[in-house]
């Protein structure tokens, strides 16, 4: 898992999905009328089976009623409090896939799928402070994955607990040191902190393994100009503009104020 922090807010990449949905049904375009016959059946397992096979081929939308409907016959079904959940979140209602993992949870509490699904959920609706507690369970089982660690890293970082995310990231890097956007990440820590000399040092070694990166070629434009060094901002603006990465006006107009310049090449 790789996540994206962009300068001034902090936009995260979940993990991918993780189900128990069955292999796609091929060529399926059942419409939701053509449903109808299948939903009104009491067979638990069939509609299940059903609502995967709708899952897998996208259309969440009857999926979920399919897999409502097994909770109406079953409401103990994990497997359907599970992706129903992932439906849930898919069709952009996070605070209804909390209630659904939270669901699951009572009835299998250390379940690690559900367990990884419900931290996602309750970061998608911003509930960071909740994810702690799983996240130090999911960890306790799989102590070297770092993927739940950047995910930890992450949860700190929305929750402004910058201190604690630089040394989870730092653990992350040293364990896996190939990928600049956890650089990124452990920079704007430091920015955060007013560590300007660390976040600049980051978000080079960043530039070093991604030069065309939007989030680092943006940040140190920003970072030069709150360090006074005009020239390197400009140079990092130019950098911007040739990678057709967007600034905006309100910036480029402080930088301007500040540094006496029109521009890049414009005393």
């Amino acid at each position: 898992m790789r996540s994206s922090v962009v300068i001034f807010f902090a936009s995260f990449l979940l993990p991918s999905l993780v189900g128990c949905a069955s292999s796609p049904a091929e060529g399926d375009t059942t419409s939701k009328d053509g449903l109808t016959g299948e939903f009104e059946s009491s067979d638990v397992a069939k509609l299940y089976a059903r609502g995967n096979e709708l899952f897998d081929a996208e259309q969440h939308r009857d999926a979920l009623r399919f897999y409502n409907r097994v909770l109406e016959l079953n409401p103990e079904h994990i497997d359907a409090l599970c992706n129903a959940g992932l439906c849930y979140r898919l069709l952009g209602f996070p605070e209804k896939a909390v209630e659904s993992y939270e669901r699951a949870l009572r009835f299998a509490p250390v379940d690690m799928t559900i367990l990884q699904n419900y931290v996602i959920a309750l970061q998608s609706a911003g509930m960071y402070e909740r994810t702690l507690a799983p996240l130090d369970t999911l960890m306790k089982n799989a102590p070297d994955d770092l993927a739940l660690r950047s995910s930890l890293a992450q949860t700190y970082f929305a929750l402004k607990r910058y201190a604690d995310a630089i040394p989870v990231y730092e653990k992350v890097l040293r364990a896996d040191p190939g990928h600049a956007q956890d650089y990124y990440n452990l920079g704007l820590c430091h920015y955060e902190l007013n560590d300007n000399d660390r976040a600049l040092s980051m978000w080079l070694t960043a530039l070093a393994h991604d030069p065309k990166n939007e989030a680092v070629n943006k940040g140190l434009a920003v970072l030069y100009w709150r360090r006074a060094e005009y020239v390197q901002a400009w140079n990092a603006v130019r950098t911007c503009q040739s990678l057709s990465i967007p600034l905006s006006a309100e910036f480029l107009t402080q930088l301007q104020l500040d540094s006496g310049q029109l521009g890049p090449d414009t005393p």
